[in-house]
């Protein structure tokens, strides 16, 4: 795979800054959840078989 095609940009601070700020504004509630070996959603050739196991607290915030 290309570098192009692998990229995971990061958001800038700026950008966080401001919807953090929309949603105190609009009083919406906010949850931040990190999806550990996320990075594994990109494109992979299908001869490849991968397994992924989810544990502890994950598996309950998935299931929510």
């Amino acid at each position: 795979m290309s570098r192009e095609e692998v990229i995971s940009p990061t958001v800038s601070t700026e950008a966080l800054m401001t919807t953090l700020l929309i949603d105190v504004y609009e009083g919406r509630k906010v949850a931040i959840f990190d999806v550990p070996g996320a990075y594994l959603q990109a494109n992979m050739p299908k001869d490849n078989f991968i397994v992924i196991k989810i544990e502890d607290e994950s598996v309950d915030k998935c299931v929510k």
